[in-house]
């Protein structure tokens, strides 16, 4: 039998002391190490030995600091015999100071005093015990000097510009202790009343934190720490890094009153393609949370602010969980009472083709503009283009200086100009003037209008001109479509007049909300009360000629595009667009509403003239004809800025006009012909001419959406076939 204990003793020294888990940084640290080992290796004292101290330094607290300080408040006499000489006067109290000299500063209303040790950690330390981490640390002994009153704000105080800071240097042989002010309404307090309340007050967990952790004004609660109320609980920093991580973890011990706690974030794996469709997170504002009592509960917790984070902000985020604790008057736990588990928010599937949409969105190439894709039979959008956009990351993450940036660009890349943007329809409103003209009987289908190029309106001298000098003839509906003819459709408007026009754009979608989202524009669509109550003026003639070519004050979205067109398209049925597929595994409810439309034959005629807009040679799209492809479609140049008689003398090219005043460019599609799958709206923002700008990048993106459709079918049958 082995009677080898383990509680024996050698003439050796088993103890190991620990290793150090971080690499040193500041000077002090380096020159501890230093000594320590050197102390060692020369056997003047041992690693237990050392520990010891250090643990017995650590046990020290401003006990003994906060005994001086209350007899200071209770006893003048022995105030000013500790102002004249620290030293005796605390030894009155039966503390010393070792050899160093002790300075009493007093604060007044005139005078606030601020220690530091410039070179490493000079500290009272047998009186107020070991000096906190921010008080080494090489952000305090440097700002300190250079920016005291600043230093102090951070900390929480704040002094009177009409109050004078002065800070002094501790140095090797002397040290500092500040009288503080007596509190207001502590008069009838004992002594020992006062001790406890400078103890309980003594500054430890938030101000070690902002040092150990390198708060600075970037950071989103920088500005909030003076407002912070005792015992609060506030969120102090997010994201912290591994080092950050590990620092607060290795003085825990010191940070009373703190919680590491972890979180899920979402994460837009597509980043800035998605932006205009996901959203983004953020704060709760105090608006937001007197709308909404719920949003009380969540404590500093992001909630959805835009898209489809705002939008479904309530399935997503689930219902908060709760823990009730007892604590301490410095805020530690002492007790946890009782604890509710939160329940997760729920799936949710949106319609969007995300591969696709990525796709789509960087055929824009850093272009302003917007495009839907959109299904005009179950009205799922398969794509949803605002460009440029944004990251929804940097929000999810409180990147400041990416989100600042976002805010500040001057191209809007927030604005979701797909759902919010309201321009001039332009030609793209034609086919539905001359549906409204065939239902109202005012022209047939064969009938022909003479155009050469102009307009007159009895009793008015100023022309109305089309875009085509000398014009294109006669024309009949198709060929006005297809050609895009101003006059033929100023005429047609003329007959018809506002009356007829306005209330038929309506059963469209015009002028009307489809509550895809909440920021989701309306767009104008006049007449005769709208102008008299918006601009205080009567409606006249001029005002139908140019609501007849989608000019004046028309104004119509991307999305509000795509819908008109996808009820030509499906028989006359205005469908109200859905971006979530499920909930849950539940698919959203198709709603869709019936236009009534005399002859379906009209729109049979207005389908005829779209398809010629391409596959016609005089067509407005001829340019991007595909026999494989069978794309229908229409242009439209939305003019920004009424064209001088000298512009239109020069005719001038599109790069010579100022980009502000460029035209919008449209165009309207759907395909494959006989059987569309999709209807497709695009937009660029004074992108020029719509059948060079914007069908060219239609017809590449109507591509992609077919070719996409195409292969997920051929996925879906040989599924099927596996089955």
């Amino acid at each position: 039998m082995n009677n080898h204990t383990t509680d024996h003793e050698h003439g050796h020294d088993h103890t190991v002391f620990q290793k150090d888990i971080t690499e040193p940084k500041e000077d002090w640290e380096f020159l501890e190490i230093a000594i320590r080992e050197l102390l060692i290796e020369k056997n003047v004292l041992s690693a237990r030995e050392i520990q010891d101290e250090i643990e017995a330094w650590e046990k020290k607290n401003p006990e003994k600091g906060a005994e001086i300080i209350a007899r200071s408040w209770v006893d003048d006499d022995f105030k000013n015999r500790l102002l004249s000489d620290g030293n005796k006067a605390v030894a009155e109290l039966g503390f010393t100071v070792e050899s160093l000299k002790l300075v009493a500063l007093e604060n007044t209303d005139e005078l606030h005093h601020m220690v530091v040790c410039t070179l490493c950690s000079c500290y009272p330390r047998t009186l107020l015990g070991v000096p906190p981490l921010w008080y080494k640390s090489r952000e305090y002994r440097s700002r300190a000097v250079r920016e005291p009153r600043a230093v102090l704000r951070e900390f929480g105080t704040t002094i009177p510009d009409s109050v004078e800071i002065r800070v002094v240097d501790s140095t090797a042989d002397c040290r500092y202790l500040v009288i503080p002010k007596r509190p207001a309404n502590t008069e009838k307090m004992s002594e020992a009343e006062l001790v406890k309340l400078i103890i309980d007050n003594f500054p430890k967990s938030m101000n070690i934190g902002i040092w150990l952790i390198d708060i600075n004004e970037n950071q989103p609660n920088y500005q909030k720490l003076s407002e912070i109320k005792p015992f609060q609980s506030f969120t102090l920093l997010r994201d912290l890094n591994d080092r950050q991580l590990a620092k607060v973890k290795l003085n825990f011990k010191d940070l009373s009153g703190t919680e590491i706690n972890s979180s899920f974030s979402r994460n837009a794996v597509y980043g800035e393609s998605s932006g205009s469709v996901i959203g983004y997170l953020g704060f709760a504002s105090k608006q937001d949370i007197l709308f909404d009592p719920n949003l009380k509960n969540f404590n500093d917790q992001q909630v959805g602010l835009l898209g489809i984070e705002k939008e479904l902000d309530e399935e997503l985020r689930g219902t908060v969980g709760y823990r009730f604790s007892e604590k301490d008057a410095r805020g530690s736990v002492l007790d946890v009472l009782s604890t509710e588990p939160s329940i997760k928010g729920k799936n949710v599937k949106l319609s969007i083709d995300i591969e696709l949409q990525d796709d789509l969105y960087k055929e824009f190439k850093g272009r302003k503009g917007a495009l839907i894709a959109i299904e005009p039979e179950t009205g799922f959008i398969r794509a949803m283009i605002s460009s440029p956009s944004y990251n929804p990351n940097f929000f999810n993450n409180l990147k400041l200086e990416e989100i600042k940036l976002l805010f500040q660009n001057k191209n809007s890349p927030l604005f979701n100009r797909a759902i919010s943007g309201q321009y001039p329809p332009a030609s793209t409103l034609k086919p539905f003037i001359g549906l409204v003209a065939l239902e109202e009987e005012v022209i047939t289908w064969q009938e022909k209008i003479l155009d050469e190029g102009e307009f007159f309106v009895e009793g008015d001298e100023r022309p109305y001109r089309g875009w085509k000098e000398g014009g294109h003839g006669e024309v009949n509906m198709e060929k006005a479509i297809a050609e895009s003819s101003d006059v033929y459709f100023y005429n047609i408007a003329y007959d018809l007049t506002v009356n007829s026009i306005a209330p038929f754009l309506k059963m469209f979608g015009f002028g009307e909300s489809s509550d895809l989202f909440m920021n989701e524009s309306k767009g104008i669509l006049p007449d005769k009360k709208w102008k008299l109550g918006q601009k205080g003026e009567f409606w006249f003639k001029g005002d139908t000629i140019n609501m007849g070519i989608g000019q004046g004050y028309i104004l119509a979205t991307p999305l509000q595009i795509a819908l008109a067109y996808s009820a030509l398209i499906n028989g006359g049925k205005l469908i109200s667009p859905r971006i979530v597929q499920s909930i849950e595994g539940k698919e959203t409810e198709f709603v869709s509403e019936k236009i009534e439309i005399k002859n379906i034959k009209n729109l049979e005629y207005i389908k005829q003239s779209l398809i010629s807009v391409v596959e016609s040679k005089t067509g407005t799209a001829k340019n991007i004809y595909d026999p494989k492809l069978r794309i229908a479609g229409k242009t439209g140049t939305a003019q920004v800025k009424k064209i001088t008689e000298r512009q239109r003398e020069l005719d001038l090219d599109t790069s010579q006009i100022p980009y502000e005043e460029r035209d919008h460019a449209w165009f309207v599609a759907f395909g494959p012909y006989k059987n569309p799958r999709y209807a497709i709206s695009v937009f660029v923002e004074h992108g020029g001419s719509g059948g060079k700008v914007a069908a060219p990048l239609a017809k590449k993106l109507i591509k992609k959406v077919i070719d996409r459709h195409e292969e997920r079918e051929k996925i879906r049958k040989r599924n099927l076939v596996n089955i």
